[in-house]
């Protein structure tokens, strides 16, 4: 298991306490997305807590996967709480996803692209698992070309502190993800706002 994981096992418990009230609108706007779209299957890759579930539609049939079971755990509870028949949760490690190629109309992941030490391989796993033009949507926070030099000098000065206490890195490009075949970039919006800046985007890619 990497440091990272560790780290998010071990934050399971004060996890919810402190991202939900960060992200809450977030989640809510990036899955009112996702149902616009009327998805008969969605994947959320890193589920966490269950923090999304209660903003997707209910008659979506949403897998949830996680590579903590402690995580998974605490989802299962709230599934079982609000008798959620549509959710179906499961701890697994990346790239060892246990379902067939095409299987999802929508996949989705939050804030999981800058954690993993190999984003492009993640994203990769994760297409193969949506059907030919269906959506997957990444939220992150994402550098690009025209990114404000004062935003990539405060991305540069912080990065090794969010590395370190958090996990994740302010560094990963846009572009990178927008070079991944089999994909199109289709739309973007800002999912987080912190000081008035866009802290998180959300990349739409309509998968070929």
């Amino acid at each position: 298991m990497s440091s990272n994981h560790l780290m998010y096992e071990k934050l399971s418990k004060l996890y919810e306490g402190v991202w939900y009230p960060m992200f809450q609108k977030s989640f809510k706007k990036v899955c009112g997305h996702i149902n616009a779209n009327n998805p008969k299957s969605v994947l959320e890759v890193g589920i966490g807590p269950g923090s999304t579930l209660k903003f997707y539609d209910p008659t979506i049939k949403l897998t949830g996967v996680d590579v903590s079971k402690q995580m998974i755990e605490i989802a299962q509870k709230k599934v079982e709480k609000k008798n959620l028949k549509n959710v179906t949760l499961l701890a697994t490690e990346p790239d060892n996803y246990p379902f067939e190629k095409n299987s999802f109309d929508i996949a989705v992941t939050f804030s999981v692209v800058t954690v993993v030490p190999e984003p492009i391989k993640f994203v990769k796993s994760i297409v193969s698992m949506i059907k030919p033009g269906g959506f997957l949507y990444i939220v992150g926070h994402f550098q690009k070309s025209d990114t404000h030099e004062l935003l990539k000098t405060i991305d540069e000065l912080f990065d090794p502190v969010t590395k370190k206490l958090m996990g994740f890195t302010l560094k990963l490009k846009e572009e990178d993800l927008r070079e991944i075949k089999n994909i199109e970039l289709v739309d973007k919006f800002t999912a987080t706002d912190m000081l008035n800046f866009p802290f998180n985007t959300c990349l739409v890619f309509k998968v070929k």
